[in-house]
């Protein structure tokens, strides 16, 4: 790894003087290389030169990411732990996201439609790694079928007050696990049918609705259900206990 940021003088390559100008550093690279093992040098190289050619300038895979305001540091923190795979695991996001033309895919356009940029949708897949594919299909397919008409889970979740805008800003950094958080989340809200559960019912009766709800549990991420919970816990000890004598 060394031999590909200094030279025999301890000079900068222009490898690394190319991530150093574009913002990103060496602690931001090595989280993307942790756990590549010996296979480290060969995995930030291949990511590299998705990144940028021989001489140091943009591919159109990076230009095309900077034109919707993700840069280096958002895909570092996404890609963070996917060591040997992470050329692999930014292609395929990539390929979500746009086709060989640079056009948009029906994902992004999607996304966008309801008012949900790249910037929010990687805020959410920080820290997924050679997962971040799954990541964000997974958490796609929550939202929408394949032909873009939203889901149930959604269209729910809009009735009560609540958009996608609120949604990423409480999963921010839930990474490979953002599906399972939303889900997790949302039963705690409503149940298979989209009606209303004691907890939901219980802090509507106080003035709390979803909304209010979801401005608590911003940047939460996987902690989303358990912060939830324990807050409604905190706050509805005794409510709680008659619902459980109830049963």
């Amino acid at each position: 790894m060394y031999n590909l940021w200094f030279d025999a003088k301890g000079n900068k390559t222009l490898c690394l003087k190319t991530l150093v100008n574009e913002g990103t550093n060496l602690p931001n690279i090595l989280i993307i290389a942790n756990g590549a093992g010996f296979n480290a040098a060969k995995a930030f190289s291949d990511l590299y030169d998705l990144w940028f050619d021989a001489k140091g300038n943009k591919t159109k895979f990076l230009k095309t990411l900077e034109d919707e305001g993700v840069n280096l540091n958002h895909l570092s923190s996404i890609l963070s732990g996917a060591g040997s795979k992470a050329a692999k695991a930014f292609k395929n996001l990539y390929n979500l996201w746009f086709n060989a033309e640079r056009t948009k895919t029906l994902y992004v356009k999607i996304l966008e439609k309801e008012g949900m940029n790249l910037i929010s949708m990687s805020s959410i897949l920080y820290g997924s790694g050679a997962n971040t594919t799954k990541a964000f299909k997974d958490l796609y397919d929550l939202w929408f079928d394949i032909k873009g008409n939203k889901m149930p889970y959604l269209k729910i979740l809009e009735d009560n007050g609540i958009n996608l805008c609120n949604v990423s800003s409480i999963l921010h950094g839930a990474g490979s696990e953002a599906g399972k958080t939303f889900k997790d989340l949302y039963f705690l809200w409503f149940d298979e049918k989209g009606n209303k559960t004691q907890y939901l019912k219980t802090m509507e009766d106080e003035g709390m609705n979803l909304l209010n709800i979801s401005n608590i549990l911003h940047g939460e991420g996987s902690m989303a259900g358990k912060t939830f919970k324990d807050l409604y816990d905190i706050w509805f000890e005794e409510t709680k206990h008659h619902i459980v004598a109830l049963y």
